[in-house]
């Protein structure tokens, strides 16, 4: 319903229907300040074939240093559990 990285404003979600509203937890960041009790998120994970990060690293698709990233490996499957950029 609305693009990636939209700015949401309060007006946005004021639904007349009444019922809940259900977002990412992305969205849901930028949404807290006028978050209503009715709205719920759902968080947002990604899994990565095991020595598919590396491969991306070792390609050169993002700088080594440049990523602050906590990972964990289950049943031969990577999953991120966040990527931040470094300062």
């Amino acid at each position: 319903m609305f693009p990636d990285h939209h700015a949401f404003q309060p007006a946005d979600l004021a639904f007349a229907d009444g019922l809940p509203v259900l977002m990412t937890e992305k969205d849901a960041v930028k949404c807290a300040p006028f978050a209503e009790p009715h709205w719920w998120y759902l968080p947002v994970t990604a899994s990565l074939p095991e020595g598919l990060l590396e491969q991306m690293l070792d390609a050169g698709r993002w700088e080594r240093n440049s990523y602050k990233l906590q990972a964990t490996t289950r049943n031969g499957v990577c999953f991120i559990l966040s990527v931040a950029g470094r300062a």
